[in-house]
């Protein structure tokens, strides 16, 4: 500053909203979206709207074999899980079938299964 060549000026603040949004979509938490999968962060005030996550469904597995929960389910096996509809980033959805078939086909795998595309 003392030779001028730094001079002190002052930088525009910027505006920022508070946004609530989903873990694992990264869209907007929205009704359905449960209180462990959101997670705060800042947006600029005029940059587009986010869309709303569709939210999840609340389940309880056993934890040994990853199926349903029985009777004879060790209640120390018994975890909590959630149920996510996969779902596409970009406005006209078109990556979502080669999502769709992605989870089918890992699934198939975790289950030693095949599945037809």
């Amino acid at each position: 500053m003392k030779n001028n060549y730094i001079t002190n000026e002052k930088i525009p603040e910027v505006d920022l909203m508070s946004v609530s949004i989903n873990k694992i979509s990264g869209k907007a938490a929205g009704p359905g979206t449960p209180a462990d999968l959101t997670v705060s962060t800042v947006k600029f005030k005029n940059s587009p709207g986010l869309s709303e996550d569709d939210g999840a469904s609340s389940i309880k597995f056993d934890g040994m074999c990853n199926g349903m929960v029985s009777p004879f389910t060790a209640p120390g096996d018994v975890k909590n899980g959630y149920v996510i509809v996969p779902t596409t980033f970009m406005p006209n959805g078109m990556d979502l079938a080669e999502i769709t078939q992605r989870w089918k086909d890992s699934s198939a795998f975790m289950s030693g299964g095949s599945t037809a595309t």
